[in-house]
């Protein structure tokens, strides 16, 4: 099975991957042996994206375990993932102001259901 490393975060790792029903994502755990706490959380982000239908935010599938490491297959949202880079133009001011209003926007479609994310 095709994969392709997306980004990295301190507590997993997200991959694009190509299975029979098409393009997904893996959202893999770090720790080969997660706490039951962090397994819990994932349990709950999969309960609760699940049923999300909020335009910029990826649905869980199902669990999956990939390599030995738990993780959660998540729905593929075609586009890049946002420029980490610096801004050093003008041009790219403006495409960082529009990314960041769009991630407000999906934040408060978020916080309208009701949901809140860990990291904020």
């Amino acid at each position: 099975m095709q994969r392709e490393l997306i980004t990295e975060g301190s507590r997993s790792v997200l991959y694009r991957a190509t299975t029979d029903q098409g393009p997904v994502v893996w959202k893999l755990l770090r720790d080969a042996s997660p706490t039951s706490a962090t397994l819990a959380r994932f349990n709950n982000e999969l309960h609760i994206t699940r049923e999300l239908s909020v335009p910029g935010i990826r649905r869980a599938l199902r669990k999956v375990e990939v390599d030995g490491r738990h993780g959660l297959e998540l729905e593929y949202l075609p586009g890049a993932p946002p420029r980490r880079d610096g801004v050093h133009t003008r041009e790219a001011l403006t495409e960082r102001v529009q990314q960041l209003a769009g991630l407000c926007d999906t934040l408060a479609a978020l916080h309208a259901e009701g949901v809140v994310h860990r990291d904020l």
